[in-house]
């Protein structure tokens, strides 16, 4: 990673990422749960998946 420090306060600053690094093409957001989402998705049409489980659940 290229990082630099930003002067006089120590924050360490990222450049900008290339413009086609992200696009709505490939990244997408979906609120549901996730079981019932992921089995419509076909096979091998994602490479990461992150959920989130609800906070503060009992055991």
């Amino acid at each position: 990673m290229n990082r630099q420090r930003a002067a006089g306060n120590g924050i360490a600053v990222m450049p900008p990422a290339p413009s086609d690094y992200r696009s709505a093409a490939m990244s997408r957001f979906i609120l549901g749960n996730c079981i019932d989402v992921m089995r419509g998705f076909p096979d091998r049409a994602v490479d990461l998946i992150v959920t989130d489980p609800p906070a503060l659940l009992q055991s």
